[in-house]
């Protein structure tokens, strides 16, 4: 099995890719950091058979002089969207550690976020994960969808 974890939080991506190489040894796992960097690597034509896709992401790859660009707090909904328009039907599970997003009128909760993405038509979005450093749950459900394929 091929994962791609799109994900800029370097402690939560360590975190990710410890726990499953813990569960799953033989998987193959690729990441990106950022908007731009997923999207390129999932537009070429190697596929892969499962992504873990942060939602709020830089645009752009931090780098010491390279602060990552605006922030996306919906980046991950628009690398949805560019899968869909690619056709490219790789299942996708969201993970995140945000209880919100975006700011001001703009503002949804996770709750509303996850009826957002549900509601738009993206056949390969799978389930949204909370992630939290500190608990267990986020552990649980990934173990899921690693151990049973957790395709709908």
């Amino acid at each position: 099995m091929k994962i791609l974890i799109v994900e800029d939080d370097q402690n939560k991506l360590a975190q990710l890719r410890s726990f499953i190489l813990q569960h799953t040894p033989s998987i193959f796992i690729e990441s990106c950091c950022s908007y731009r960097s997923a999207l390129a690597r999932l537009l070429e034509e190697e596929p892969f058979d499962l992504i873990l896709l942060d939602m709020s992401m830089p645009t752009f790859d931090k780098s010491p002089s390279e602060s990552g660009g605006r922030n996306r707090p919906f980046g991950g909904k628009d690398i949805l969207r560019k899968l869909k328009h690619k056709g490219v039907k790789t299942p996708v599970v969201v993970v995140t550690q945000f209880t919100h997003f975006g700011e001001g009128k703009s503002c949804i909760s996770l709750d509303v976020l996850k009826q957002q993405l549900a509601e738009e038509g993206f056949e390969n979005y799978q389930t949204t994960i909370f992630y939290n450093a500190q608990g267990t749950t986020w552990e649980v459900e990934l173990k899921h969808w690693l151990s049973h394929g957790g395709l709908k």
